[in-house]
């Protein structure tokens, strides 16, 4: 990214956060090779309104919630301007336990394998604007 680049990312972050000065406060930017990915942190009571209320504010909106323990919303102030919000899956998602599984695991005997049964997990998130 150049200069000029860069000062025109900032200068949309500027005008998108006149424009909805209701925004949720960044906790960071980062500044990448093509464009500037500010993230914001929901992880609070009220995340899923939060993200409700974030998701008219963008553009080319997607979810993601393969993480081990996060949902993250994407979406773009700009062209060269993304933004990343997360908050903690169970925050948003309903936990279901759809069966058992049987995983394998190091425990610290002679740091054996060991296969366990735990609960085999599918999380369903549903339309946040309702």
């Amino acid at each position: 990214m150049t200069n000029e680049q860069l000062i025109q990312a900032l200068e949309n972050v500027k005008n998108w956060y006149i424009e909805h000065q209701d925004a949720p406060i960044p906790y960071e930017i980062h500044v990448l090779e093509n464009e500037l990915v500010v993230k914001i942190n929901l992880v609070s009571k009220k995340a899923k309104q939060e993200l409700a209320e974030l998701i008219p504010m963008l553009t080319n909106v997607t979810k993601d919630y393969n993480d081990e323990s996060l949902f993250y919303l994407h979406g773009a102030i700009a062209e060269n301007v993304k933004v990343r919000a997360f908050c903690f899956r169970d925050q948003v998602c309903t936990k279901i336990v759809v069966g058992k599984k049987i995983i394998e695991e190091k425990v610290p005997i002679g740091y054996e394998t060991i296969k366990k049964e735990v609960d085999d997990i599918r999380w369903e998130c549903g339309a946040l604007l309702e």
